[in-house]
């Protein structure tokens, strides 16, 4: 262990020493230096953090707690030596939860510390092109593709980070300006299997057709599950409550379609339905 208190005692001595009489009394009834009377050193804000705190206490310390401590964090440039033990993703959250005024002063001091998908998770909306240009290194690209920055994703920025975004995740995003010109320009780029299930797509006969042999236009995807058989999830166009449909839209791609899937498409098959298409068995 990193201390040389022998005794509780000592311990008492040296916060009364550095001023924290009333912790000394907190603790009164420790018997052990190595017990959990560390959790809670660790979670009060009074302590004075410092060199000698770190050298003294560091291998007793509960790092969990420091790294959720916001007074603890406040003094990061004076026990440096505790960094290395510090859970990083979780001061990142608990710097962006409290805000920019928090956040931006450790941005510049510990730009290598801070953790880049927790970051990005939680500044996503906020981040400005600019920003991601001058530290691509602070940003998680994947978990940007889930998102948007400053503003909706359209072909200017797509263009930009074309090499960074993930275009798995990015097929799903809700915050892109999607388009027919858009889409044939990345057509390579696209996962089609997820794009089929994104609702946020400008649908339309046009759209469908114009990428027909991209789509996955219905299939089953199977979510295990701990007991029991494995749950089945119906995917693909054939499964999007979204599309216009009607009979002449169904009878454009009639041999398209996966018909066990689309069964589970309650407004599909009621338009249908009420439309005199026949499905095969079990109309």
């Amino acid at each position: 262990m990193g201390s040389d208190f022998k005794s509780v005692n000592e311990l008492f001595g040296w916060f009364e020493a550095a001023g924290h009489a009333d912790l000394a009394k907190r603790f009164a009834k420790i018997v052990d230096i190595e017990g959990i009377v560390w959790r809670e050193v660790c979670r009060a804000t009074d302590v004075l953090f410092s060199v000698q705190f770190a050298e003294r206490f560091g291998g007793f310390c509960d790092y969990w707690e420091l790294s959720k401590n916001l007074a603890f964090l406040s003094k990061l440039d004076s026990v440096a030596v505790l960094q290395d033990q510090l859970d990083w993703a979780l001061v990142t959250e608990i710097l962006c939860r409290e805000g920019e005024q928090w956040l931006e002063p450790y941005l510049t001091r510990f730009p290598g510390r801070l953790n880049p998908r927790v970051l990005t998770q939680f500044r996503s909306a906020t981040w400005s092109a600019q920003e991601v240009r001058k530290w691509p290194e602070r940003v998680d690209f994947r978990v940007l593709s889930c998102s948007c920055v400053e503003r909706p994703w359209d072909q200017a920025l797509l263009d930009e980070f074309e090499a960074k975004v993930d275009w798995s995740e990015m097929s799903a995003n809700r915050f892109v300006l999607w388009s027919v010109p858009l889409l044939g320009r990345y057509q390579k780029r696209w996962d089609w299997k997820r794009l089929s299930l994104n609702a946020d797509l400008p649908w339309s006969r046009e759209l469908v057709a114009k990428f027909e042999a991209q789509w996955d236009w219905g299939s089953w995807m199977e979510i295990p599950e701990d007991r029991g058989p494995a749950t089945q999830i119906a995917c693909g166009l054939s499964s999007l409550e979204v599309l216009p449909w009607s009979k002449e839209f169904f009878l454009a791609f009639e041999s398209r379609w996966n018909l066990s899937v689309l069964r589970q498409n309650p407004k599909a098959l009621a338009v249908l339905l009420r439309e005199g298409v026949k499905l095969g068995a079990g109309d």
